[in-house]
């Protein structure tokens, strides 16, 4: 779907806001994270990813944020999660994420890092 992944610039980071189920099939939101991974190559600012719109999250999501996760560090890129539900959570907690990348309660303590 078009709104699964959108991207912006907001004061000298870039933000994901993710919203509805996202999957990894869907070529339209792999190519959002690759346009948004190239434009930062050189900036290296931190990836700031909003979680406040998911309805839901299967494996093809995770897949989708292993994916962001993968090519962020390939580039040097940091990347924070934020406003992440309780279902959410537990996808994430049984996917292993916590382990990889902070998880933040709100977009004020994710800029903070």
């Amino acid at each position: 779907m078009a709104d699964e992944v959108q991207t912006s610039k907001e004061d000298g980071m870039y933000m994901v806001r993710l919203s509805g189920r996202p999957d990894v099939a869907s070529d339209e939101a792999k190519s959002t994270i690759d346009g948004l991974l190239g434009e930062n190559s050189s900036e290296k600012l931190p990836v700031l990813v909003d979680f406040s719109q998911i309805t839901g999250m299967n494996s093809s999501g995770v897949g989708l944020l292993f994916y962001l996760l993968t090519e962020s560090e390939k580039r040097g890129v940091p990347v924070r999660f934020f406003r992440v539900n309780d279902l959410t959570q537990k996808v994430l907690t049984v996917a292993g994420m916590e382990d990889i990348v902070a998880i933040y309660p709100d977009e004020a303590a994710a800029r903070a890092g």
